[in-house]
Protein backbone atom coordinates (compact mmCIF):
# COMPACT_ATOMS: atom_id res chain seq x y z
CA UNK A 1 0.00 0.00 0.00
CA UNK A 2 1.33 3.46 -0.87
CA UNK A 3 1.56 6.27 1.65
CA UNK A 4 -1.68 8.03 0.64
CA UNK A 5 -3.69 4.80 0.68
CA UNK A 6 -2.23 3.84 4.05
CA UNK A 7 -3.07 7.26 5.52
CA UNK A 8 -6.69 7.03 4.37
CA UNK A 9 -7.01 3.55 5.89
CA UNK A 10 -5.45 4.81 9.13
CA UNK A 11 -7.95 7.68 9.22
CA UNK A 12 -10.81 5.19 8.85
CA UNK A 13 -9.38 3.11 11.70
CA UNK A 14 -9.07 6.19 13.94
CA UNK A 15 -12.69 7.06 13.24
CA UNK A 16 -13.77 3.54 14.21
CA UNK A 17 -11.76 3.73 17.44
CA UNK A 18 -12.84 7.23 18.50
CA UNK A 19 -16.26 7.85 16.93
CA UNK A 20 -19.52 5.95 16.98
CA UNK A 21 -19.63 5.37 13.24
CA UNK A 22 -20.12 2.30 11.09
CA UNK A 23 -17.38 0.84 8.94
CA UNK A 24 -19.21 2.07 5.83
CA UNK A 25 -19.39 5.60 7.20
CA UNK A 26 -15.78 5.56 8.41
CA UNK A 27 -14.37 4.46 5.05
CA UNK A 28 -16.55 6.95 3.18
CA UNK A 29 -15.43 9.83 5.40
CA UNK A 30 -11.79 8.76 5.00
CA UNK A 31 -12.22 8.44 1.22
CA UNK A 32 -11.19 4.81 1.15
CA UNK A 33 -13.00 1.49 0.76
CA UNK A 34 -13.97 -1.38 3.08
CA UNK A 35 -11.65 -3.69 1.13
CA UNK A 36 -8.68 -1.34 1.57
CA UNK A 37 -9.39 -0.96 5.29
CA UNK A 38 -9.53 -4.74 5.76
CA UNK A 39 -6.23 -5.12 3.89
CA UNK A 40 -4.64 -2.50 6.12
CA UNK A 41 -5.92 -4.20 9.28
CA UNK A 42 -4.51 -7.52 8.09
CA UNK A 43 -1.11 -5.93 7.47
CA UNK A 44 -1.18 -4.44 10.99
CA UNK A 45 -2.30 -7.68 12.60
CA UNK A 46 -5.52 -6.08 13.85
CA UNK A 47 -8.42 -8.51 14.12
CA UNK A 48 -12.03 -7.71 13.41
CA UNK A 49 -15.38 -9.49 13.55
CA UNK A 50 -18.99 -9.00 12.52
CA UNK A 51 -21.22 -8.90 15.62
CA UNK A 52 -24.91 -8.06 15.61
CA UNK A 53 -24.58 -7.30 11.91
CA UNK A 54 -21.93 -4.64 12.46
CA UNK A 55 -18.22 -4.53 11.66
CA UNK A 56 -16.24 -4.28 14.89
CA UNK A 57 -12.53 -3.99 15.68
CA UNK A 58 -11.39 -6.55 18.27
CA UNK A 59 -10.06 -4.05 20.78
CA UNK A 60 -7.59 -4.75 23.52
CA UNK A 61 -8.46 -3.51 27.05
CA UNK A 62 -6.13 -0.58 26.38
CA UNK A 63 -8.03 0.32 23.22
CA UNK A 64 -11.33 0.07 25.12
CA UNK A 65 -10.32 2.78 27.63
CA UNK A 66 -11.76 5.61 25.56
CA UNK A 67 -15.06 3.96 24.68
CA UNK A 68 -15.40 2.91 28.32
CA UNK A 69 -14.93 6.51 29.49
CA UNK A 70 -17.39 7.69 26.83
CA UNK A 71 -20.04 5.31 28.16
CA UNK A 72 -19.46 6.50 31.73
CA UNK A 73 -19.80 10.07 30.48
CA UNK A 74 -23.12 9.10 28.88
CA UNK A 75 -24.40 8.04 32.29
CA UNK A 76 -23.80 4.26 32.28
CA UNK A 77 -22.49 2.59 35.41
CA UNK A 78 -19.04 1.02 35.29
CA UNK A 79 -20.66 -2.43 35.39
CA UNK A 80 -23.01 -1.68 32.50
CA UNK A 81 -20.22 -0.08 30.45
CA UNK A 82 -17.91 -3.05 31.00
CA UNK A 83 -20.65 -5.48 30.03
CA UNK A 84 -21.40 -3.57 26.84
CA UNK A 85 -17.72 -3.69 25.90
CA UNK A 86 -17.43 -7.39 26.78
CA UNK A 87 -14.89 -6.82 29.54
CA UNK A 88 -14.95 -6.45 33.34
CA UNK A 89 -14.76 -3.54 35.75
CA UNK A 90 -11.71 -5.18 37.34
CA UNK A 91 -9.92 -5.20 33.98
CA UNK A 92 -10.83 -1.58 33.20
CA UNK A 93 -9.93 -0.35 36.67
CA UNK A 94 -6.38 -1.46 35.94
CA UNK A 95 -6.13 0.75 32.84
CA UNK A 96 -4.28 4.07 33.01
CA UNK A 97 -3.86 7.34 31.13
CA UNK A 98 -1.40 10.22 31.62
CA UNK A 99 -2.36 13.45 33.35
CA UNK A 100 -1.05 16.85 32.27
CA UNK A 101 2.31 16.22 33.94
CA UNK A 102 2.73 12.84 32.26
CA UNK A 103 2.03 10.85 35.43
CA UNK A 104 0.06 7.69 34.71
CA UNK A 105 -3.20 7.51 36.64
CA UNK A 106 -5.97 4.87 36.82
CA UNK A 107 -8.98 5.78 34.71
CA UNK A 108 -11.31 4.77 37.57
CA UNK A 109 -11.52 5.32 41.30
CA UNK A 110 -13.96 3.95 43.82
CA UNK A 111 -15.86 6.37 46.03
CA UNK A 112 -18.65 5.38 48.41
CA UNK A 113 -18.99 2.01 46.76
CA UNK A 114 -19.32 3.55 43.28
CA UNK A 115 -16.81 3.61 40.46
CA UNK A 116 -16.11 7.13 39.17
CA UNK A 117 -14.26 8.15 35.99
CA UNK A 118 -11.00 9.99 36.60
CA UNK A 119 -10.73 11.17 32.99
CA UNK A 120 -13.21 13.01 30.82
CA UNK A 121 -13.46 13.40 27.07
CA UNK A 122 -12.65 16.86 25.70
CA UNK A 123 -13.68 17.67 22.14
CA UNK A 124 -12.21 20.36 19.89
CA UNK A 125 -15.15 22.11 18.21
CA UNK A 126 -15.54 24.91 15.70
CA UNK A 127 -18.22 27.26 17.07
CA UNK A 128 -20.03 30.08 15.31
CA UNK A 129 -22.29 32.82 16.66
CA UNK A 130 -24.19 35.24 14.43
CA UNK A 131 -27.10 37.64 14.36
CA UNK A 132 -28.73 40.73 12.93
CA UNK A 133 -27.71 44.37 13.37
CA UNK A 134 -29.92 47.36 14.02
CA UNK A 135 -29.13 50.96 13.21
CA UNK A 136 -30.37 54.37 14.30
CA UNK A 137 -33.95 54.24 15.63
CA UNK A 138 -33.74 50.44 15.87
CA UNK A 139 -34.15 49.63 12.19
CA UNK A 140 -32.68 46.27 11.11
CA UNK A 141 -29.93 46.66 8.54
CA UNK A 142 -30.24 44.81 5.25
CA UNK A 143 -32.85 42.60 3.67
CA UNK A 144 -33.11 40.37 6.75
CA UNK A 145 -33.67 37.10 4.88
CA UNK A 146 -30.32 35.29 5.25
CA UNK A 147 -27.62 35.24 7.90
CA UNK A 148 -24.95 32.91 9.22
CA UNK A 149 -22.68 30.27 7.65
CA UNK A 150 -25.49 28.76 5.57
CA UNK A 151 -26.19 32.01 3.70
CA UNK A 152 -25.27 31.87 0.02
CA UNK A 153 -25.24 34.17 -2.97
CA UNK A 154 -27.57 31.86 -4.93
CA UNK A 155 -30.34 32.88 -2.52
CA UNK A 156 -29.32 36.53 -2.43
CA UNK A 157 -31.13 39.46 -3.99
CA UNK A 158 -29.99 41.59 -6.92
CA UNK A 159 -30.57 44.98 -5.34
CA UNK A 160 -30.56 44.36 -1.57
CA UNK A 161 -27.91 43.17 0.84
CA UNK A 162 -28.35 40.60 3.58
CA UNK A 163 -26.31 41.95 6.50
CA UNK A 164 -25.28 40.16 9.68
CA UNK A 165 -22.43 39.91 12.18
CA UNK A 166 -20.59 36.65 12.74
CA UNK A 167 -17.84 35.42 15.07
CA UNK A 168 -16.06 32.13 14.35
CA UNK A 169 -14.06 30.15 16.89
CA UNK A 170 -12.01 27.56 14.97
CA UNK A 171 -10.93 25.78 18.15
CA UNK A 172 -13.06 25.58 21.29
CA UNK A 173 -12.41 22.79 23.78
CA UNK A 174 -15.38 21.40 25.67
CA UNK A 175 -16.49 18.38 27.69
CA UNK A 176 -20.08 18.86 26.48
CA UNK A 177 -21.84 17.34 23.49
CA UNK A 178 -21.70 19.34 20.27
CA UNK A 179 -25.41 20.20 20.49
CA UNK A 180 -24.95 21.77 23.93
CA UNK A 181 -21.58 23.51 23.76
CA UNK A 182 -22.42 26.61 21.73
CA UNK A 183 -25.58 27.39 23.69
CA UNK A 184 -23.90 26.77 27.06
CA UNK A 185 -21.20 29.33 26.37
CA UNK A 186 -23.34 31.85 24.45
CA UNK A 187 -23.89 34.26 27.41
CA UNK A 188 -20.16 34.45 28.17
CA UNK A 189 -19.21 34.83 24.51
CA UNK A 190 -21.76 37.57 23.92
CA UNK A 191 -20.66 39.46 27.03
CA UNK A 192 -17.15 39.64 25.58
CA UNK A 193 -18.35 40.42 22.03
CA UNK A 194 -20.63 43.24 23.15
CA UNK A 195 -18.01 44.72 25.46
CA UNK A 196 -15.49 44.88 22.62
CA UNK A 197 -17.78 45.92 19.77
CA UNK A 198 -20.48 48.04 21.43
CA UNK A 199 -18.62 49.87 24.22
CA UNK A 200 -18.23 53.60 23.54
CA UNK A 201 -14.46 53.67 23.85
CA UNK A 202 -13.23 54.51 20.34
CA UNK A 203 -11.88 57.96 19.47
CA UNK A 204 -12.50 58.80 15.81
CA UNK A 205 -13.07 62.59 15.56
CA UNK A 206 -13.60 62.62 11.78
CA UNK A 207 -16.32 59.95 11.89
CA UNK A 208 -17.91 61.56 14.95
CA UNK A 209 -18.14 64.90 13.10
CA UNK A 210 -19.68 63.13 10.13
CA UNK A 211 -22.33 61.58 12.37
CA UNK A 212 -23.09 64.87 14.13
CA UNK A 213 -23.57 66.59 10.79
CA UNK A 214 -26.97 64.91 10.74
CA UNK A 215 -29.44 66.95 12.80
CA UNK A 216 -31.39 63.94 14.05
CA UNK A 217 -28.20 62.17 15.11
CA UNK A 218 -26.89 65.29 16.82
CA UNK A 219 -30.13 65.71 18.77
CA UNK A 220 -30.13 62.06 19.82
CA UNK A 221 -26.46 62.11 20.85
CA UNK A 222 -27.03 65.23 22.93
CA UNK A 223 -30.09 63.73 24.63
CA UNK A 224 -28.16 60.54 25.40
CA UNK A 225 -25.25 62.47 26.89
CA UNK A 226 -22.77 61.09 24.39
CA UNK A 227 -21.17 64.44 23.61
CA UNK A 228 -18.55 65.94 25.92
CA UNK A 229 -15.72 68.46 25.72
CA UNK A 230 -13.51 65.67 24.37
CA UNK A 231 -15.94 65.00 21.53
CA UNK A 232 -18.16 61.96 20.99
CA UNK A 233 -16.71 58.49 21.63
CA UNK A 234 -17.85 55.75 19.27
CA UNK A 235 -18.17 51.99 19.42
CA UNK A 236 -15.94 49.77 17.31
CA UNK A 237 -19.06 48.49 15.52
CA UNK A 238 -20.07 52.06 14.62
CA UNK A 239 -16.56 52.60 13.30
CA UNK A 240 -16.54 49.40 11.23
CA UNK A 241 -19.92 50.13 9.60
CA UNK A 242 -19.62 53.94 9.67
CA UNK A 243 -23.17 54.11 10.98
CA UNK A 244 -24.43 55.76 14.15
CA UNK A 245 -26.03 53.65 16.92
CA UNK A 246 -25.49 50.26 15.24
CA UNK A 247 -25.95 47.39 17.68
CA UNK A 248 -26.27 43.62 17.66
CA UNK A 249 -29.77 42.35 18.31
CA UNK A 250 -30.61 40.26 21.37
CA UNK A 251 -31.52 37.28 19.17
CA UNK A 252 -28.24 35.38 18.67
CA UNK A 253 -27.92 32.11 16.76
CA UNK A 254 -25.18 29.55 17.27
CA UNK A 255 -23.85 26.37 15.70
CA UNK A 256 -21.10 23.78 15.62
CA UNK A 257 -19.22 22.80 12.47
CA UNK A 258 -19.41 19.05 11.83
CA UNK A 259 -15.70 18.89 10.90
CA UNK A 260 -15.01 17.80 14.50
CA UNK A 261 -15.48 14.18 13.45
CA UNK A 262 -11.87 14.27 12.15
CA UNK A 263 -10.51 15.78 15.36
CA UNK A 264 -9.66 12.98 17.78
CA UNK A 265 -10.90 13.79 21.30
CA UNK A 266 -8.51 14.20 24.23
CA UNK A 267 -9.05 12.45 27.53
CA UNK A 268 -8.18 14.82 30.36
CA UNK A 269 -7.61 14.02 34.00
CA UNK A 270 -10.47 15.71 35.88
CA UNK A 271 -8.02 17.38 38.25
CA UNK A 272 -6.40 19.13 35.26
CA UNK A 273 -9.60 20.76 34.01
CA UNK A 274 -9.36 24.53 34.22
CA UNK A 275 -9.43 27.84 32.40
CA UNK A 276 -8.74 28.02 28.67
CA UNK A 277 -8.78 30.90 26.20
CA UNK A 278 -10.39 30.56 22.77
CA UNK A 279 -9.76 33.03 19.95
CA UNK A 280 -12.60 34.04 17.65
CA UNK A 281 -12.76 36.15 14.48
CA UNK A 282 -15.51 38.78 14.26
CA UNK A 283 -16.73 40.32 11.00
CA UNK A 284 -19.82 41.90 9.51
CA UNK A 285 -21.07 40.21 6.34
CA UNK A 286 -22.76 41.82 3.32
CA UNK A 287 -24.27 39.40 0.80
CA UNK A 288 -26.22 39.84 -2.41
CA UNK A 289 -26.73 37.83 -5.59
CA UNK A 290 -23.19 38.49 -6.80
CA UNK A 291 -20.84 38.44 -3.81
CA UNK A 292 -20.27 38.29 -0.09
CA UNK A 293 -18.11 40.98 1.51
CA UNK A 294 -16.64 40.95 5.02
CA UNK A 295 -15.71 43.91 7.21
CA UNK A 296 -13.24 44.70 8.58
CA UNK A 297 -10.89 43.01 6.10
CA UNK A 298 -8.78 41.83 9.03
CA UNK A 299 -11.23 40.26 11.50
CA UNK A 300 -11.53 41.59 15.03
CA UNK A 301 -10.02 39.12 17.49
CA UNK A 302 -12.38 38.00 20.25
CA UNK A 303 -10.62 36.32 23.20
CA UNK A 304 -12.91 34.41 25.54
CA UNK A 305 -11.70 32.74 28.72
CA UNK A 306 -13.84 29.78 29.75
CA UNK A 307 -13.35 27.21 32.48
CA UNK A 308 -14.01 23.56 31.64
CA UNK A 309 -14.80 22.92 35.30
CA UNK A 310 -17.95 25.02 34.83
CA UNK A 311 -19.26 22.37 32.42
CA UNK A 312 -19.00 19.58 34.98
CA UNK A 313 -20.89 21.24 37.86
Amino acid sequence: MDVATTQRALTALQLLLTRDVSMTAATKLARTTPATLKKYLALQGIRWTIRDGRFRIDKTPEQKRFEFLNLLGDGLSATAAAKQLETTVKTMSGQELPDASGTMRPILRKSGGKWIAEFIRVEDYSLVYYGSITGFEGKTLGRGVQKGPAAKTDDGADDYMDIWWQVDFDNWNSTLAASATAEFWKPQVMQVVRRKLESLTVSDPDLARKFLGNAAVSAHATAMGRISGAGMPLSRLEQILERYEVKMTADVSSGVDDNMVFRPPRYVYVGDLGAETSQGAFQVMFLNKDEILSYPAKPETISVEHNLKDETV
